[in-house]
């Protein structure tokens, strides 16, 4: 191959890869996990996912455990996600929301996002709200992935009002 096409089809880097720290922020690590209240304080939630946060602790029903909005480049992204506890039958509502639009024939998200259970340091349940193999995507559009999480925020919404309902059959 000529010099010249091989510098044609080289990719170019479209987004910049963040590269996060573990600094001190008060005293505890930044990736490590602390109450939404203060994580929201010290502004350490990342703006693209933080209505869906805010969504997701609703004191007594469900409260966050730790997120990220996705981070990446060409050939490498991770995925958004936010992991949270919640009762069952809350987190299977959501999950059948967000199954039920994948199979529609116009389906508002543009990724394949799910919700899997997995069991925490106390042996709670924490669920993970995600897109599943999103890293061997070649590129990661921001904006359509941010249209993403405003659906999930409407699906949450109405889950949770859905739950509520459920849960008092007589108001």
């Amino acid at each position: 191959m000529s010099a010249s096409l091989k510098w044609r089809f080289r990719p170019p880097l479209f987004v910049r890869v963040k590269r996060h720290n573990l600094k001190l922020v008060q005293g505890i690590p930044r990736g490590l996990g602390r109450d939404y209240v203060d994580a929201q304080r010290l502004g350490l939630i990342d703006s693209h996912i933080a209505a869906l946060v805010a969504a997701m602790n609703v004191s007594d029903l469900m409260h966050t455990v730790a997120c990220c909005e996705g981070h990446g480049g060409w050939g490498s992204f991770s995925s958004p996600y936010v992991a949270f506890e919640a009762p069952v039958e809350l987190a299977a509502m959501l999950h059948e929301r967000l199954q039920a639009d994948v199979m529609k024939s116009r389906s508002r998200l543009n990724f394949y996002w799910s919700v899997e259970g997995g069991f925490g340091s106390h042996r709670q349940i924490v669920f993970r709200l995600s897109i599943p193999g999103i890293d061997r995507y070649r590129w990661v559009n921001r904006n359509r992935l941010d249209r993403d999480i405003c659906v999930v925020h409407e699906m949450l919404l109405n889950a949770i009002a859905q739950f509520r309902g459920a849960a008092d059959p007589g108001k």
